[in-house]
């Protein structure tokens, strides 16, 4: 495990860690998660939610725009999972609460 610049790379299985995947599937999934598309209603309904947690009186800190790119990252994992490749906004719903807290 490489965490941070210079560390030193570990075995894994010496902690009893098994790997449930290997590299390519890795990297296939994540090639499908950036091909699955976010439009411009979708994204604007992410930046009016992040924008709503800094300006709301109930809240003491708001999320920061990256939390809402990592918001958008999240939907579309969702929208993949589900065969989909397009977000709606039923995976950025199904997401803040535990993305932005």
């Amino acid at each position: 495990v490489n965490h941070g610049s210079g560390s030193a790379s570990h075995d894994i299985g010496q902690y009893g860690i098994k790997a449930q995947t290997d590299r390519k599937t890795l990297e296939a999934a994540l090639a499908t998660v950036g091909d699955v598309t976010l439009v411009g209603d979708v994204v604007g309904y992410i930046a009016a939610l992040v924008r709503g947690t800094r300006e709301s009186p109930d809240l003491e800190v708001g999320a920061s725009p990256r939390a809402g790119a990592m918001l958008a990252r999240a939907a579309r994992a969702r929208a993949a999972l589900d065969g989909r490749n397009y977000v709606i906004p039923d995976d950025v719903k199904a997401l803040a609460v535990p993305a932005l807290r």
